[in-house]
């Protein structure tokens, strides 16, 4: 069952908010990743739901793995930017 338009732009816009609250927050300070794992099942729970909506499939996940087994910041603050990015693009495809 394929969701409209409007949620879809709402999941993927959803998800980017809150992958970069938790990488601005308890995952901020790379050198003190918390042990409290709640943080990465929601960052992953995030990331898959975001995978799903936008199609994009794996690799969403082979890039944020690489990124954060490297503690990346850079390419994390890139690649959320990029979830941001798909969710306007969302959003204008909608409004056409």
């Amino acid at each position: 069952m394929s969701l409209p338009h409007k949620s879809r732009f709402q999941g993927l816009d959803h998800c980017s908010a809150k992958a970069d609250e938790i990488l601005a927050g308890p995952l901020s300070d790379g050198s003190q990743w918390p042990d409290d794992r709640r943080w990465w099942l929601q960052l992953g729970f995030n990331l898959g739901r975001f995978s799903e909506l936008s199609g994009e499939g794996r690799s969403v996940w082979d890039n944020w793995k690489e990124a954060i087994e490297t503690k990346d910041f850079n390419r994390l603050e890139q690649l959320v930017k990029q979830m941001k990015d798909l969710a306007v693009e969302e959003n204008l495809r909608e409004s056409d």
